[in-house]
């Protein structure tokens, strides 16, 4: 299965799927006239859709056009599933998530930054409120809205949040095939 883990909103989708086994062990492939439906879905309404498989050797090739992916809702995971079907039975040949990245010749603003980029902000702008004579009256951090924070607690907050990013950019290294950036390497000898 090559469903992409990252869509960007607008763009044109196109994946392969190769022949499958049935639980019995028995082929599935469009040959033998096996039928290949994509559901696309997303935690909201819009943007849920379905790809029907067209015959490609012995699997499927499918097509989402840039119409329909630009209905996806932005910066959010969406979940698909690849059922094939004949003759009335049905078998999952692949399941999965994804996310929706912006298109950047959309108008408007676009925020790529993760929660945990756009909440390590805030508090950072908290901190300087408080530190430059300021108080802080009231932060909203995530869904959370607090009062009052007092400096010792919006700095352990930073903290936190500090690492999450960098697990986040590690998990970002590694998925983009360079390895994670805090690997150190010594060699003896």
């Amino acid at each position: 299965m090559t469903f992409p883990t990252q869509i960007r909103a607008g763009d044109t989708l196109q994946w392969r799927t190769d022949e499958a086994l049935t639980p019995l062990g028995d082929p599935i492939r469009s040959a033998d006239g096996w039928a290949l439906t994509t559901y696309v879905r997303f935690p909201v309404a819009t943007g849920a859709t379905q790809a029907t498989g067209t015959t490609y050797g012995t699997g499927w090739e499918s097509t989402l056009s840039a119409g329909l992916t630009s209905l996806f809702p932005a910066a959010t995971r969406g979940s698909w599933q690849s059922v094939a079907s004949k003759a009335g039975v049905e078998h999952t040949i692949g399941a999965g998530s994804f996310d929706v990245l912006a298109s950047l010749s959309m108008a408007g603003a676009v925020d790529n930054r993760s929660q945990a980029r756009r909440d390590l902000d805030s508090v950072q702008a908290a901190i300087r409120k408080i530190t430059q004579g300021g108080g802080t009256q009231e932060i909203t951090i995530g869904s959370q809205r607090k009062k009052r924070y007092s400096l010792t607690e919006l700095m352990a907050l930073e903290s936190k949040l500090q690492g999450d990013i960098v697990r986040e950019e590690a998990a970002q290294s590694i998925a983009n095939g360079r390895g994670n950036p805090y690997n150190v390497f010594v060699r003896f000898g």
